[in-house]
């Protein structure tokens, strides 16, 4: 057994690469022996709330993205970097 946060190398068939999909929202990590092999999301759709703001609605429709590895990044904030600026906002800006 391999030590934790190590792996095997394995031989590469497919080139390396990220793909971004726009309007989804994640719903599933899938696994298989203490490893991630996919992504269960859903796809949105962007409709006006009753406010008249736009917000992303789920359609229902799901796609199984095969994968190694998730990483949530959405939704945190910050931690001042020394030398960097940053701008302390209890939310984001809506400047557009």
């Amino acid at each position: 057994m391999e030590p934790p946060g190590t792996s095997a190398r394995t031989e590469r068939t497919a080139p390396r690469g990220i793909v971004l999909r726009f309007l989804a929202s994640p719903v599933e990590v899938v696994g298989r022996g203490g490893r991630i092999t996919s992504l269960r999301a859903e796809r949105n759709e962007l409709a006006v709330d009753h406010y008249g703001g736009i917000r992303s609605r789920g359609t229902g429709r799901f796609d199984l993205i095969e994968t190694g590895l998730v990483v949530r990044s959405i939704g945190y904030r910050t931690v001042p970097i020394e030398g960097c600026r940053s701008t302390p906002r209890s939310r984001p800006s809506r400047s557009w």
